[in-house]
């Protein structure tokens, strides 16, 4: 079961907050990074760098986990 996440980008200083269903925290960068440069119309490897992990320009969390039940 995919879990919702929240990430918050900061890009040239505009703030970006992203939503997605994802199994994993990787998952969902890689999501919210290709929905952010589809809507700047910019190639997504250019922000995959930027969002490397070397700069504290994005954080992700879970907002909600779910569970199934038996």
């Amino acid at each position: 079961m995919k879990d919702l996440f929240v990430g918050h980008f900061n890009i040239a200083r505009e703030l970006y907050v992203e939503r997605c269903y994802a199994h994993s925290e990787k998952q969902a960068k890689f999501l919210m990074v290709r929905r952010i440069a589809k809507k700047k119309s910019i190639d997504p490897i250019g922000l995959f760098r930027e969002f490397d992990g070397r700069k504290n320009n994005f954080s992700i969390r879970k907002e909600f986990e779910f569970e199934e039940e038996e």
